[in-house]
């Protein structure tokens, strides 16, 4: 079974957090990061991720979930449209916001 691309929707705690468990998750692979914070972005580059903005995420076939890592208090045009007004994607793909921290 091939590995599942992963994106994630911002590089704070949240994002970071993600990482660590995507690393540990057998069939996951993170791929890419969206992140306007250009610390965060670098640290997301430093950890191998490519940085994209939500067009190339939901442009790219290949991502198959994407995980909102941004809490919803930030304003952000994802956390208010994550698909910047376009038609949502395939079936193919998961959008998902973490519920709980554990």
């Amino acid at each position: 079974m091939a590995d599942v691309k992963v994106a994630l929707v911002g590089f704070g705690d949240a994002g970071r957090q993600h990482l660590q468990a995507l690393g540990g998750t057998v069939g996951a692979c993170p791929v890419a990061v969206v992140e306007d914070d250009r610390e965060a972005a670098a640290v997301a580059r430093a950890a191998g991720l490519q940085t994209r903005d939500m067009g190339q995420v939901l442009a790219d076939e290949s991502i198959r979930l994407v995980a909102l890592c941004r809490p919803p208090r930030v304003p952000s045009a994802v956390n208010q449209d994550p698909f910047g007004g376009r038609q949502a994607p395939s079936p193919r793909r998961a959008i998902c916001r973490p519920m709980a921290r554990s």
